[in-house]
Parts: C-alpha cells; structure tokens; sequence
C-alpha cells in the first residue's frame, strides 16, 4: 500500500511541477505544502491514535510528552531533530527539482541509489570500524536485501529507458 501511495504521489508531483501556464507550481512550494499536510495529519491523526495504542513506551506506542521532555533536557537532540528535518527538506526539494526537469521515474532512481548507499555505509561502519555496536551486521536475509535493491534497480532503468515519451 506504501509503494502504491508512494507511486501515486510520484506521478501527481511531476504533473504538477510540469504544468505550463499559471498553474506551474514551484518545486519549493510542493515541498512546504507536504511539510504543512504531514505535520498536520502527524499532529491530528497520528501522533493521537499511536497515544492511545498499548505499547513500551510508559505504557503506549507514542509518548509526545515523553518526547517534549527529551527536546527540553537535550540540547543535542533538539540539534539533531532540526538537522534531520533541513537535511529531509533539501533532499526533497532535490527530489522535486529531479521530476521537474526529468521524470519521476528518475527521481525514485536517485532515491534507490540513496538507500542502497546508506545501507552499504552502514555495513562498511560495522566491519571496518572496529566496534560491534554501530552499523548493519551482514546476515542471511542480507543477500534477500541485495536482490531485492538489484531488482528495483534493475526495473527503474527498465522502465526509464522503454517508457513512451510523451511531449507534456
């Protein structure tokens, strides 16, 4: 289902960023407005649903409170949560620009390419960084990881180069 939204949301970005006339919209623009709708869907459907599901976090899956008392007695954690967030932004906005001028299809190649290098990073971390506390252990599933990503690859570029091109 994830995929399938994924794709959906693919296709309507390109349609939107390609669109001549007034109703061009600016790559940053589409960007800000799936920051506003997740913020609010995370604030309003999300975040209160995960409140209320049993889990290990004092008692429940989520614990905004428990969250907010983190920012407040961690400065590092404030850092990294602003960081994390600028860091998303611009490779979303890269993204975006990638469909605009290109295709959506290239965009979820680069997008792959991202995932497969920080996968392969953090293996490199495990191995060669000499402790056994950081990084992805290579195990048995590890070779169903490395088809799966040569697989989607494999198909992008299949699809990238046999797809029509269309003049829109």
């Amino acid at each position: 289902a994830s995929s399938a939204i994924n794709s959906l949301q693919s296709v309507v970005e390109e349609k939107l960023l390609k669109v001549t006339g007034a109703a061009e919209v600016h790559p940053l623009q589409v960007v800000g407005w799936e920051g506003v709708f997740g913020i609010m869907i995370t604030s309003f459907l999300v975040l209160p649903v995960a409140s209320a599901i049993h889990g290990d976090n004092c008692g429940k899956q989520e614990n905004i409170y428990d969250t907010f008392d983190h920012f407040k007695n961690s400065p590092a954690t404030v850092v990294l949560f602003f960081s994390f967030s600028l860091s998303i932004s611009i490779f979303n906005f890269t993204g975006q620009q990638v469909a605009k001028y290109l295709s959506a299809v290239h965009r979820m190649l680069v997008s792959i390419v991202c995932t497969i290098s920080v996968w392969i990073v953090q293996i490199i971390i495990r191995y060669a960084g000499g402790s056994s506390d950081f990084g992805e252990d290579w195990s048995q599933y590890s070779w169903v990881e490395l088809l799966g990503f040569a697989m989607l690859v494999a198909g992008t570029l299949a699809y990238g180069t046999s797809a029509p091109q269309t003049s829109d």
